[in-house]
């Protein structure tokens, strides 16, 4: 009984599983070595999104574009 106390107890250490990631455009599910990470700022502070490579790569481009757009005024 008393050791009954002490695992429940060190169950509160244990590391909890992370849950599966996803894709904040398609919500395709991702695994660690798959996933791109997508950092941005607004008003609320500093926000990080989970990408797939499809669309980290549409994204790249996206910002490439209005990179090359702002460039030229």
């Amino acid at each position: 009984m008393y050791l009954d106390g002490i695992f429940d107890l060190l169950n509160i250490f244990k590391r909890k599983p992370k849950p599966p990631k996803d894709c904040f455009f398609c919500k395709e599910m991702l695994k660690a070595e798959e996933t791109f990470k997508l950092q941005y700022s607004s008003k609320d502070g500093l926000h990080t999104v989970n990408l797939c490579d499809d669309c980290a790569k549409t994204f790249d481009g996206l910002a490439e574009t209005i990179e090359e757009l702002r460039d030229d005024r």
